[in-house]
């Protein structure tokens, strides 16, 4: 199964690794780095899953993920690297996180495994929302 997966992180060495690995188990891999990007590349890449860092699209409120909880439902995997701000991380996962990681992640497929999770979480909200939809 090949996947479009979007990465918004901030971390240089943790996106290239992670691009790394999911590129050569045959996904697609766009970055953006700037959390106020980030609904404009879902909107038209139309990404199967997200990878934020929580840190990056949750110091505004929140405003970022309820932006993209507009558009057609999208599984996120967010990352917290600061364990003081786990509330923050927290909270963005309360509004439209499938799963959430703890960074370092110190081996790639912990990312991976994250991702299927996330589909497989998402998809009774899909589901859900496909009977809402033509109902």
């Amino acid at each position: 199964m090949s996947l479009k997966v979007l990465i918004c992180d901030a971390d240089d060495r943790f996106v290239d690794r992670a691009t790394d690995f999911l590129s050569r188990h045959g996904h697609q891999v766009l970055t953006e780095p700037l959390a106020e990007e980030v609904y404009g590349v879902v909107k038209s890449w139309r990404p199967d899953v997200l990878v934020l860092a929580s840190e990056a699209v949750y110091p505004d409120g929140g405003v970022v993920l309820k932006r993209i909880g507009q558009l057609p439902h999208r599984p996120a995997v967010l990352l917290t690297g600061q364990l003081d701000r786990f509330d923050a991380a927290w909270r963005a996962w309360r509004q439209g996180g499938d799963e959430l990681l703890l960074k370092p992640i110190l081996h790639t497929w912990e990312l991976h495994t994250a991702i299927i999770s996330a589909i497989e979480c998402a998809t009774p909200k899909v589901a859900t929302e496909s009977a809402t939809a033509t109902a």
